[in-house]
């Protein structure tokens, strides 16, 4: 694993912003991903405060975590 990494898995944390240049406003950690049947991951997190961007139900989708890099940020655990 490179310390570049950003694709997701279970214990890293995520910090999303609201807009590119603002810093982090929720912080989550990933417990879970699932993945269908074309390999495509979905990510599901525990935030912190509570994120009303995210849906507990459909989680994120790992490859829009991984390609937005001005919403997202990937520390690897």
């Amino acid at each position: 694993m490179h310390t570049n990494d950003r694709h997701v898995a279970i214990g890293d944390m995520v910090l999303e912003k609201e807009s590119r240049f603002a810093e982090p406003k929720w912080f989550g950690i990933v417990y879970e991903i699932k993945y269908d049947r074309y390999g495509t991951g979905t990510a599901f997190l525990a935030w912190t405060p509570e994120n009303p961007n995210y849906n507990k139900e459909y989680g994120y989708g790992c490859t829009n975590i991984h390609n937005v890099r001005s919403q997202y940020d990937v520390i690897k655990k």
